[in-house]
């Protein structure tokens, strides 16, 4: 006998991001402007564009210990959600408050600190948050681990498509509904990086 298996692969969820940022220093301050782009199938959201500019202030900068940064910057964002509701606007105008912290704690690791608030003028209830902490333990002058954890929280999360289950049976129906996602996920990471 001959036995033939065939697999079918299929993605049900991806977690992709990119972020960029240039900033330039002024006599007490610094301006900034950045974008970035995130697919988020977990969280319902398949493409988010955003684009920042702002200005911000470095509150405290001990070069060997640590600085703590703050920004304000006006935002625009283009979201297309994987199940999106029909007559949603897609694209809006908000302001992003963000905190930046990094400090020694020891001769060979840091702690980082980074939190971005995103809120939606047209749509005030929409708030987003961002809040990433992280420690790097140098290993070498070359190596390093970094381990992390980031909360993303989301007021008015995409919605997310789940199986209607028959209540007679307990069985799925075979129809699917529309429910708001999660308003808190989050993402740890173990991470070995290299100094080039």
């Amino acid at each position: 006998f001959e036995v033939t298996e065939t697999t079918i692969s299929q993605i049900t969820a991806e977690n992709y991001f990119i972020r960029g940022r240039y900033d330039r220093d002024l006599e007490h301050a610094f301006a900034f402007a950045g974008g970035g782009w995130a697919r988020n199938t977990f969280a319902g959201i398949r493409n988010r564009f955003n684009v920042v500019a702002g200005v911000g202030r470095t509150l405290v900068n001990a070069r060997d210990v640590g600085h703590l940064k703050a920004d304000v910057g006006a935002t625009y964002t283009i979201q297309k959600d994987v199940d999106p509701v029909p007559g949603a606007d897609e694209s809006f105008g908000g302001i992003r408050l963000s905190v930046d912290v990094k400090r020694q704690i020891s001769p060979s690791a840091d702690y980082a600190f980074d939190l971005l608030v995103d809120e939606n003028l047209e749509q005030t209830d929409d708030l987003r948050a961002d809040w990433l902490h992280s420690v790097t333990l140098a290993l070498s002058e070359r190596l390093a681990f970094k381990t992390s954890v980031q909360l993303l929280y989301d007021h008015l999360p995409s919605n997310l498509r789940v199986d209607l289950i028959d209540g007679g049976t307990g069985l799925p129906s075979g129809t699917t509904v529309l429910t708001p996602g999660d308003k808190l996920d989050y993402i740890t990471t173990l991470t070995l990086v290299i100094r080039l």
